[in-house]
């Protein structure tokens, strides 16, 4: 019995089973998906835009950018990213402004945020992170934001190269939806940026008397440079082996139906010699 056409239909089977296992395996991501520790390590493009609300109305300031530049810490054994941003100018490409970051984690998901402050050469906490998986999909991570302006802030990451931070005004003392402005808001400890806040030309509320219900929401938008992974000798020429082995496949398998021409038995041979001895009689 010929093993060879068996052989190749095997070998075939187990190469088709697994590209496809392994095509799978790659563009599946786990249930928990990768944590903050692992997303915020990279280069990251930064806009930051302010909107001014009031009666429904709604106006947007003209955004800001920023570049972010975050790795892990090598030169301790606790869990830990440090950095730099940037204020980037948005037509030469240029940064000005180049302010310290540190974030120390308790797990991959939980810990605290801090920026260098401008008013000392200290590193203070900007806000604690507790981030949680939601079943859309997206990381979710709430609480008070410890800079000089009075806010909440809401964290969203809905994948590994993107995120979106809100801050949400705190209600003053005096029921104000947002406390007065002072100096100390305008050039307010945050985020993005610990200097003051350029190129925001949405005009405020203009009506007569004010607008009491005016607030401001601050919007950080993030994107991540992503440098595409080269790709490995199966993903490059993956199709080249698959396309060989069903060749293989197919050129055994027609082999194996050619009839084959056996040799005459010996029987068949000693009936021919004793017909030619007959015949020379």
């Amino acid at each position: 019995m010929n093993e060879t056409p068996v052989l190749m239909k095997l070998l075939t089977t187990i190469g088709l089973l697994s590209w496809i296992v392994f095509i799978v395996s790659a563009d599946t991501d786990p249930d928990q998906g990768p944590s903050f520790f692992e997303i915020m390590q990279g280069e990251w493009d930064v806009q930051r835009s302010v909107m001014y609300m009031s009666d429904g109305m709604q106006q947007i300031s003209e955004p800001t950018y920023y570049h972010y530049s975050i790795a892990q810490d090598n030169e301790t054994e606790e869990m830990a990213l440090i950095g730099r941003y940037f204020q980037k100018d948005p037509d030469t490409g240029d940064f000005t402004d180049d302010v310290e970051i540190n974030i120390d984690f308790s797990t991959p998901g939980t810990g605290v945020f801090k920026t260098q402050s401008k008013y000392e050469f200290a590193i203070k906490p900007l806000f604690k992170f507790d981030f949680r998986m939601f079943p859309n999909g997206v990381q979710l991570s709430h609480g008070d934001w410890q800079g000089e302006l009075s806010a909440f802030y809401q964290f969203q990451i809905p994948d590994y190269n993107t995120f979106t931070i809100t801050l949400y005004p705190k209600n003053s003392p005096d029921g104000d939806s947002n406390p007065p402005a002072t100096d100390a808001d305008v050039d307010d400890e945050e985020f993005i940026s610990s200097h003051t806040r350029p190129q925001e030309t949405a005009s405020r509320c203009t009506k007569e008397g004010g607008c009491d219900d005016e607030i401001e929401v601050i919007l950080y938008l993030g994107k991540k440079q992503v440098v595409p992974a080269e790709k490995s000798i199966v993903q490059k020429y993956g199709w080249v082996i698959i396309g060989g082995m069903i060749i293989l496949n197919i050129y055994f398998q027609k082999k194996q139906r050619q009839p084959s021409t056996a040799p005459p038995s010996t029987s068949q041979k000693s009936q021919k010699s004793q017909g030619g001895s007959k015949k020379s009689k």
